[in-house]
């Protein structure tokens, strides 16, 4: 209970949903959704659609919450700056994901894992 008490950066929660989105849209991939069965020929198109409903789904939700969130509560200057604290929270997220995944249900690691990769994949050149 106390540690729902520490006063954290918000974009720190706004991570934290956007891999629970992730979760969610791999959940069929794991046939965690009632009423969709995983198949080897249906495995490509699963991942696609999980793929385009998770950026569709973080990128609404995150054009919302920047819209509304108090920008001095961010205390960033510009959006570079916001996407970068974004990426650093989201690979935190992602990096305590593997390793508890790993102890828990090490089949679902690739979830975290393929996040990983896409933050590092965004990483074109060192920012300023």
């Amino acid at each position: 209970m106390s540690e729902r008490r520490i006063k954290r950066p918000p974009l720190r929660d706004v991570a934290s949903l956007l891999v629970s989105f992730e979760y969610a849209a791999h959940a069929v991939l794991f046939d965690q959704v009632p009423g969709v069965t995983r198949r080897p020929e249906t495995t490509p198109a699963l991942e696609f659609w999980a793929g385009y409903w998770r950026d569709w789904v973080s990128a609404m939700f995150l054009k919302s919450y920047l819209e509304n969130a108090d920008p001095s509560a961010l205390h960033l200057q510009n959006d570079a700056d916001v996407r970068l604290l974004l990426d650093v929270y989201l690979m935190e997220e992602a990096l305590e994901e593997v390793a508890r995944e790993l102890m828990e249900r090490p089949e679902w690691v690739g979830i975290p894992l393929r996040l990983i990769l896409r933050l590092l994949d965004g990483v074109t050149e060192p920012r300023p």
